[in-house]
């Protein structure tokens, strides 16, 4: 939460995350390989994870993970355009506008900001930070998180003839990620939103296609 790069990963995160950004253009308009695709992330205080992840067919998930690292490598080359990249810093200043339009969701947020050790006003500073960011420090911080081999976890549901021969297992308990980095001893939890059933299931989900890294 205190890391300088907060403010650029918040407008990647933005970008990649758009349904007019390159991820949905690209593997889902374009290639029609994504059932759903996008970025997220989570800041902690002392690490945090910026993933990105694609749900897909079987028979493409080889091709999703090639398409999603190309795209992946294109940010770390080319950074964010200068109009997307106005625009996702619209989109971020709206958005936090929004969520702290209440009394209540400004107390959070002040008191929030100084347990994290980041004073009561650093909302305000992090909006001059959104304004005032370039597209070369959104280049330089791409590359410094993304220019590096990746975390990647593929994962697919049961078949249907595993299911018949296991009456008792859950579909929603196979729909779940688990990702350990090899640099960190932290390990997330990471339940996929394909099944939203306790029970089994004759339509499977896609396989999801995630690439983490550790910030």
């Amino acid at each position: 939460v205190s890391s300088e790069d907060v403010a650029a990963l918040e407008l990647i995160h933005e970008y990649c995350g758009n349904m007019a950004g390159p991820l949905f253009t690209r593997l889902r308009d374009e290639l029609g390989l994504a059932y759903y695709v996008n970025a997220t992330q989570f800041h902690g205080v002392g690490t945090g994870l910026f993933a990105f992840y694609i749900g897909t067919s079987p028979e493409q998930a080889d091709l999703a993970r090639s398409e999603l690292l190309q795209q992946i490598n294109i940010l770390t080359q080319e950074g964010i355009p200068e109009a997307p990249l106005n625009h996702a810093k619209t989109s971020v200043l709206a958005c936090d506008a929004l969520e702290n339009q209440s009394n209540h969701s400004m107390a959070q947020v002040c008191a929030l900001n100084t347990l994290f050790g980041l004073g009561p006003h650093h909302h305000l500073e992090h909006a001059e930070r959104i304004k005032s960011i370039t597209g070369e420090e959104i280049l330089a911080t791409a590359q410094k998180y993304f220019g590096d081999e990746p975390v990647i976890a593929t994962v697919a549901p049961p078949s249907p003839s595993l299911l018949a021969l296991s009456p008792g297992l859950s579909s929603r308990r196979t729909h779940r990620v688990w990702a350990l980095s090899p640099t960190s001893a932290h390990m997330m939890h990471m339940p996929s939103a394909a099944s939203p059933c306790d029970g089994p299931s004759s339509v499977m989900p896609p396989p999801i296609v995630k690439v983490m890294r550790w910030v």
